[in-house]
């Protein structure tokens, strides 16, 4: 009876998010409603925790080990070596107008991750995480760190971390599927636009380039947006066969074909998870593929240029509509910001109300691009080399403004940061990163004479 239970239950969870996902986003109301459930949630997460457990229909503890450790251990190699481990000297943030109290560096040096191609025998994967279960332990790539980093899987509630013993503990909710052979894309962030592009989308791009894997069906986080889900289409060149996977549902296989992260953000910091307090900014923790992104660049532009018009460079305002975001960090001032931007040439667009290759044909021709801090920014991995960018983000203490320059750097963008103080609204987040902020013109009049002019 509790199996069926625990089933029912997440069956509706998971039809809940879906209906969200695909409509009930565009109405404030709905919006509101998820921003309330949430601080519910957060607020008595040990609560939550055990209603989370109480369905489970059994959960163990595993020991934590790095990819390469368990291939060492068992006296492994890496089945092939796409990309050793490289370095890259790119910009800080840059600012024009306000800057940050806490000051950047001129240069940093990006270490630029190996990518491999490992198989597993014998193993588990879980949907919305990137562990791979096999006996006694629950292996996670190198770059992940367990002590420093936050996955969904433990901050919703279904899996309890002892980092004094190094060691896991996952409810494990549902039937397993069963399979012989596999490639997975699963991931801790698959659902977000940014992670999904830069850490999730890439494996498939490089594992076809090997015909051993071409009949190999992959796998996919059912949860994703459509959006996200069609990016696989425009890409998926073999017409793979797709297993659709629920959070935290298992799937035994016998033979997984696993691809080290290209890239890596950590989904939560865990000093924020345990003290609300955000760590000290650092562009370690953004860690980006040169070289998976420039394979992703081109199968893209290679992909649309039958339907790509001319070459005609083109000024790109990203508008960051209401609709399109649950987390708010909206600018209080946009009707004002709208008109200065548009005045300098600049043509409005919606990334939300775009096909994936309608993005991908837009952001072939810009030459400048204004956006607020967000997702959507990381379609400029289809602009060209050289691609000038004003971020519009808000300040707050401890702000960490490397993601952007880190992944602007790598792909040989020229970013600046306009920032402007965050203000108090009835906001639809109280995340400290999600709050609404406040512009100045001068500093964005300043920022476009400089940049476009």
């Amino acid at each position: 009876m509790r199996y069926y239970l625990s089933i029912l239950l997440l069956y509706f969870i998971g039809q809940a998010r879906k209906l969200y996902r695909r409509c009930l986003y565009k109405y404030l109301i709905f919006r509101i409603i998820k921003v309330w459930v949430l601080k519910v949630y957060f607020s008595y997460p040990d609560f939550f925790k055990k209603i989370a457990y109480l369905p489970t229909i059994k959960s163990k503890h595993f020991k934590l080990i790095t990819s390469s450790n368990f291939l060492s251990n068992a006296k492994l190699s890496a089945t092939k070596v796409l990309c050793k481990p490289g370095t890259n000297l790119v910009f800080g943030p840059r600012f024009i107008g306000q800057l940050p109290i806490d000051k950047t560096p001129d240069h940093v040096l990006l270490i630029e991750p190996s990518i491999e191609i490992n198989e597993f025998k014998n193993v588990k994967v879980m949907g919305g995480t990137n562990l791979i279960i096999h006996g006694n332990f629950a292996i996670h790539p190198d770059v992940q760190s367990p002590k420093l980093d936050v996955i969904p899987v433990e901050y919703l509630g279904f899996a309890k971390l002892n980092n004094s013993f190094n060691k896991i503990r996952l409810g494990i909710t549902i039937k397993s599927i069963q399979l012989n052979a596999a490639i997975s894309l699963l991931g801790n962030c698959s659902g977000n636009y940014a992670h999904w592009l830069t850490e999730n989308l890439p494996k498939l791009i490089l594992i076809d380039e090997h015909i051993e894997y071409t009949n190999l069906p992959i796998l996919v986080d059912d949860w994703i947006h459509p959006t996200l889900l069609s990016t696989i289409d425009f890409f998926n060149k073999n017409k793979r066969e797709i297993f659709y996977v629920s959070r935290w549902q298992t799937v035994d296989i016998i033979r997984l074909i696993d691809l080290s992260p290209p890239s890596y953000t950590p989904p939560e910091s865990r000093v924020y998870f345990e003290s609300r307090n955000l760590p000290t900014p650092s562009h370690e923790y953004f860690i980006f593929s040169k070289y998976s992104l420039n394979k992703l660049q081109t199968i893209a532009w290679d992909l649309t240029k039958d339907t790509s018009p001319p070459t005609n460079k083109k000024r790109i305002y990203l508008k960051r509509a209401v609709k399109s975001t649950g987390n708010g960090r909206l600018i209080v001032n946009a009707d004002e910001i709208d008109n200065i931007i548009e005045r300098y040439g600049f043509i409005p667009v919606s990334p939300a109300d775009m096909s994936f290759e309608q993005q991908i044909t837009l952001f072939k021709q810009a030459e400048f691009v204004v956006s607020p801090i967000g997702a959507a920014l990381i379609n400029t991995l289809f602009t060209p080399k050289g691609c000038k960018i004003i971020c519009l983000s808000p300040y707050y203490e401890k702000a960490n403004y490397f993601y952007f320059s880190n992944f602007m750097g790598i792909l040989g963008h020229e970013i600046h940061y306009v920032i402007g103080s965050q203000v108090e609204t009835d906001n639809m987040s109280d995340h400290i990163q999600h709050k609404n902020y406040l512009i100045k013109l001068r500093d964005l009049e300043a920022a476009l004479k400089k940049i476009v002019n």
